[in-house]
């Protein structure tokens, strides 16, 4: 899996990853973790799983292309040709919204004013999928999310919530 992002709910995800048995975690940093934003203990803790070979820091890196058939299968990065394979990309990008890339006119995800991704939940079968964007599959849960409270609480909530309905997604689309 790959997380995206330099401050502090990025390095606490990587921890998070790297201890709970994930085969291998990319962490993907724009700069460089020396100049991440990341509270000192944090850094440590991503600093100990790298040297443990749990964790493969990226820096002054980006994500250029998400590739994949029905589910999310390599990242391209700005950094190397060779795509790293991933199943799972979290998106850890902070209260203000770093979405830029995501105006891609070919990608074509809604995103409001402010550059935060647009929500709405969509009916699958009898079921209710919470948190679903405009591209079909693809779910936005936390700060990045138009309308999000900006709460760790609310976007953990948010989290499961879209663990949920992609779930969902994927039941009703094999």
């Amino acid at each position: 899996m790959a997380v995206i992002g330099g401050g502090d709910t990025a390095g606490r995800a990587v921890d998070i990853f790297a201890t709970s048995g994930a085969a291998k975690t990319y962490l993907i940093i724009r700069g460089t973790l020396a100049d991440a934003p990341m509270l000192k203990a944090i850094k440590k803790l991503v600093e100990n799983h790298k040297a443990a070979h749990k964790v493969d820091i990226r820096e002054n890196t980006q994500v250029v292309k998400y590739d994949g058939g029905t589910s999310l299968e390599k990242l391209t990065l700005t950094s190397s040709s060779t795509p790293i394979n991933v199943n799972a990309a979290f998106v850890l990008i902070g209260g203000k919204p770093n979405t830029g890339w995501l105006r891609d006119k070919k990608l074509g995800l809604y995103l409001d004013a402010g550059g935060y991704v647009q929500t709405t939940t969509i009916t699958l079968g009898k079921e209710q999928a919470p948190l679903a964007t405009n591209l079909p599959g693809v779910f936005a849960a936390g700060d990045v999310r138009s309308g999000a409270t900006r709460r760790i609480a609310a976007a953990v909530g948010d989290g499961g919530t879209a663990a949920l309905s992609i779930y969902q997604y994927r039941k009703h689309n094999p």
